[in-house]
């Protein structure tokens, strides 16, 4: 299994590929008002309005970094009855990708209430990777989608 490698700062996150639609550059978007800090807005995705979260603010308070690697991640998701849920992850150096399953990752010890959305950890020789359940962050962030 493939997954899609990125950051807040120099913390690691990774969620399946399976669940991308596509990556795109962090483009501009248009904002919406009276809706959560993390939200930053809406694109245009082959016509159909997808709302956009920005991770570091949804995690960590605080905008993604303007790095030339910032990019807008494209999730999908199916609801069941053939309706697919669609939502933009803006994340921080999207440039890599692990050779790893959810499967792989071990229980962190912490119970994240604030973040259920984030699953085990991985160790590797650059230190600890955690996991995005995509799932789970669109249950998250559902109280602001349609």
């Amino acid at each position: 299994m493939l997954m899609l490698l990125f950051y807040i700062g120099d913390e690691r996150y990774a969620c399946e590929c399976d669940h991308i639609l596509e990556i795109i550059p962090k483009i501009e978007l248009k904002a919406v008002t009276h809706t959560q800090p993390y939200v930053k807005g809406v694109l245009n995705y082959a016509g159909s309005p997808v709302p956009v979260v920005d991770f570091s603010m949804l995690c960590d308070g605080r905008s993604s970094a303007p790095y030339l690697s910032t990019r807008i991640i494209i999730l999908r998701r199916n609801k069941g009855d053939d309706v697919v849920q669609t939502l933009g992850l803006m994340a921080e150096r999207v440039t890599d990708t692990i050779g790893h399953k959810l499967e792989d990752f071990s229980d962190s010890g912490v119970r994240l209430r604030d973040a259920p959305y984030l699953g085990g950890v991985l160790h590797d020789e650059h230190g600890i990777i955690h996991s995005v359940v995509v799932d789970k962050l669109f249950d998250t962030v559902d109280q602001v989608l349609c």
